[in-house]
């Protein structure tokens, strides 16, 4: 299944006209509501999948934990993104769409939002690549802080960009990054030969810096 769905969550009134949410996705952008839930379809859905989706969808079953985050988007809504190409038909023969799972991933556009999901999603990529690569190699302890603080560093990204508070979300994202950028140095004094996947690293945690300090 290589379809994957996306969440961002906002209670800015902005975003729910037409013309904002096109500022944000993208003039390919397709919108349907379900309550306070705005789902973006990036992909270029059928109308039939775009209705599966819209009808289907239940903030019940998207955020199934009681965490006080899961509670909170349940009830101000926000954006359910669907991006990526479509998976071919699943075994019984119908179109394979989706267990909705909370990843970001990214399609080509340029608007900043969807350029955040790209960078997540690279991120996501290069830090499994990494890890991997490291299994073998490495010491406990330091394969230990890479997954600690690489592997599991998109999920964090999405946690601290979820917070509720404005100040300690920036602040989160900051002691993450840093935090990221020791360990990688780290791994790269110990093992120079994988240089070039630390610098995917590096270059797509340079990006959602970028792009999550200016938004």
């Amino acid at each position: 299944m290589n379809l994957i769905q996306n969440l961002i969550v906002t209670d800015e009134d902005a975003f729910e006209s037409e013309d904002a949410l096109r500022r944000v996705y993208g003039d390919d952008a397709v919108f349907s509501r379900v309550g306070v839930f705005t789902l973006v379809h990036l992909d270029s859905p059928t109308p039939e999948i775009i209705a599966r989706r819209t009808s289907e969808f239940d903030p019940r079953e998207f955020f199934v934990d009681d965490c006080p985050l899961c509670q909170a988007s349940r009830s101000h809504g926000g954006h359910i993104v669907f991006s990526g190409p479509h998976d071919e038909d699943s075994d019984d023969g119908e179109a394979s769409d989706d267990v909705f799972a909370p990843v970001y991933a990214a399609t080509p556009l340029k608007a900043p939002a969807v350029e955040l999901l790209r960078a997540l999603d690279r991120l996501d990529v290069a830090a499994d690549e990494l890890v991997c690569e490291l299994e073998p190699i490495a010491s406990a302890g330091l394969l230990k802080r890479a997954i600690e603080d690489i592997g599991f560093l998109h999920d964090r990204f999405v946690e601290s960009m979820w917070a509720e508070e404005t100040i300690d979300r920036l602040e989160l994202f900051e002691q993450q990054l840093t935090r990221a950028l020791s360990t990688l140095e780290l791994v790269f004094a110990a093992h120079a030969p994988l240089g070039p996947v630390v610098r995917r690293v590096e270059v797509a945690l340079e990006t959602i810096a970028g792009i999550w300090r200016g938004l």
